[in-house]
């Protein structure tokens, strides 16, 4: 009889802890406490570029390039109240298709605050520096590793004409 008293107040803990208080839901929770939270250092990032003027009727399409980062030393902290902090230096090496440099820009700072959030299959939003959401899709993710990749497609109106950028990009970081 004490063997079974024992197991159900096991039983009955062991739903407790895992139980959802108020309008919480399973999902809630695990987004609480998801790998994600925490600070991560940025350990590479490619990234494929192409970039077109738009004046009028006409159309010029510039070669592909390739951007990279070089002698990283940036930190991403996701926070709980939904943004993710970014700090640190990086080289940018812009490469033709061939893979020639094109430019190379030494220790450029990166800084800045961004909001963040979950969309429904567990990748991340972030807003971008134009304010629009850009999706980074999860590939991986350990409690050490992740490796995330975006495509996003800008344009940008001077008033004489538009610049629209194609970039597809790749970022891994590790704790």
């Amino acid at each position: 009889m004490l063997k079974k008293a024992t197991t159900a107040v096991l039983i009955a803990i062991t739903l407790g802890l895992f139980s959802c208080s108020g309008n919480e839901t399973v999902s809630d929770l695990l987004r609480e406490n998801h790998l994600i939270y925490g600070t991560w250092n940025l350990k590479a990032v490619e990234s494929t570029q192409k970039i077109s003027f738009i004046e009028g009727d006409e159309v010029i399409e510039f070669p592909d390039q390739i951007v990279v980062y070089e002698n990283i030393n940036i930190t991403m902290e996701f926070k709980t109240d939904k943004t993710v902090e970014t700090k640190g230096t990086t080289d940018i090496k812009t490469l033709d298709e061939d893979g020639s440099t094109i430019i190379t820009l030494l220790n450029q700072a990166v800084l800045g605050t961004q909001n963040w959030d979950f969309d429904d299959e567990e990748n991340i939003i972030i807003q971008g520096a134009d304010g629009l959401p850009e999706l980074m899709i999860i590939e991986k993710l350990t409690e050490t590793e992740l490796e995330v990749t975006s495509n996003k497609v800008q344009e940008v109106d001077n008033g004489f004409y538009t610049q629209k950028v194609e970039a597809n990009a790749y970022m891994k970081l590790e704790r």
